[in-house]
C-alpha cells in the first residue's frame, strides 16, 4: 500500500468520512482494510456495478485519483451532480478518461493537484497553518507512517534496494546511531 493512501484514509476517518477504494490487485485489499478503508474493490469490468452496490442510494462526493485510466471513468457516473475528481499522481501514466456527457450534463469537474504548485501559489501563513495542523495530527498519532525497516548508514546499498521494492508496506529509514 502506498503511504498516500494510508494518509488519505486516516484523514477521512478523522473527518468522519467513509471511503470507497479501488485497487488493481486482490492482494492490495487487506492492507487497505487494515488501514481503515470502509470498502475496497478490485478494478475490473464490473467495477461500476460493484461500487454501486457498495454505496447503495448514496452518491460519491469526490474521487481522489492516484492512477487515472478506466477506473475513474467507471466511477464518474456515481459522482453526485457537480462532483469533483482530483488527480494527484500519475503512477500508471494513463490518460484520465471521463465521459463527456458526465462533464456537460452532470457538471463534473476535474482538477489536478501537485504539492509543489500548491506551495508556490498559497500564502505562506496558510501553508504554515496547514503544516501546523498536520504536525498536530502526527503528534496525536492520527497520521503515521509505518516503518518496515531501518538500516545503518554503512548498509546504504541494501537500504536503497529495499526502498526500491514495490512490495513494501512501510518506510525504509537509516538509523543515525
Amino acid at each position: 500500500m502506498y503511504d498516500d493512501a494510508s494518509y488519505v484514509l486516516a484523514l477521512a476517518k478523522h473527518a468522519g468520512l467513509r471511503t470507497l477504494n479501488v485497487v488493481r490487485r486482490a492482494e492490495s485489499v487487506k492492507p487497505l482494510l487494515d488501514a481503515g478503508a470502509d470498502v475496497v474493490l478490485v478494478e475490473g469490468a464490473d467495477l461500476t456495478e460493484q461500487a454501486s452496490d457498495a454505496v447503495g442510494d448514496a452518491s460519491l462526493e469526490l474521487i481522489l485519483d492516484a492512477v487515472a485510466g478506466e477506473p475513474v471513468a467507471q466511477l464518474a457516473s456515481l459522482l453526485k451532480i457537480d462532483g469533483q475528481i482530483v488527480s494527484y499522481t500519475a503512477r500508471a501514466r494513463q490518460p484520465l478518461s471521463i465521459p463527456v456527457a458526465d462533464l456537460i450534463y452532470r457538471g463534473l469537474s476535474v482538477h489536478g493537484y501537485w504539492l509543489n504548485l500548491w506551495l508556490r501559489r498559497t500564502p505562506r501563513d496558510t501553508v504554515a497553518k496547514t503544516y501546523h495542523e498536520l504536525a498536530t495530527l502526527v503528534a496525536d498519532c492520527i497520521l503515521a507512517a509505518p516503518i518496515e525497516a531501518t538500516y545503518a548508514l554503512s548498509h546504504y546499498r541494501e537500504a536503497i534496494a529495499h526502498a526500491a521494492r514495490n512490495d513494501r508496506n512501510g518506510k525504509v529509514l537509516f538509523a543515525l546511531r
